[in-house]
């Protein structure tokens, strides 16, 4: 497996596995999340999306060159302010896996929080070893 990054013209490798998560959110909050949104409206949106300047997807590929899951993330630069000095943060705005890979990991199914988002619980970082 090796971590790549999928630029704005790739946005539809991620839509598999977006699909999936966004289901999720859907089947937690029906009253906040779109059932089933378009295909070709999802894959419009996500290239427009990240091609942002500071929007990132990076990806997990097999090495057949299927996608294991991915992520993607944001670099804000925030200003000073009285009480902290002026930073640059990555903030994660998704993360996904394929039910294969959480398989394959011991990955524990999704637990529901309160506050509408989800988490995996995965065995210590130790015990998994990913591959640049």
């Amino acid at each position: 497996m090796k971590i790549i990054e999928i630029p704005a013209v790739e946005a539809d490798r991620l839509l598999p596995l977006l699909q999936d998560l966004h289901a999720l959110h859907a089947a937690h909050q029906p009253e906040r999340h779109t059932p089933a949104p378009d295909s070709t409206g999802l894959a419009a949106w996500l290239q427009e999306w990240l091609r942002e300047e500071t929007i990132f997807a990076l990806a997990a590929e097999s090495p057949q060159g299927a996608l294991l899951g991915y992520l993607i993330y944001e670099l804000q630069n925030r200003p000073a302010l009285p009480i902290r000095a002026a930073e640059t943060r990555a903030m994660l705005h998704h993360i996904s896996v394929t039910e294969a890979w959480c398989a394959f990991r011991s990955i524990r199914p999704v637990i529901p929080m309160t506050s509408g988002h989800s988490i995996r619980r995965i065995r210590p970082p130790s015990a998994v070893r990913l591959e640049a």
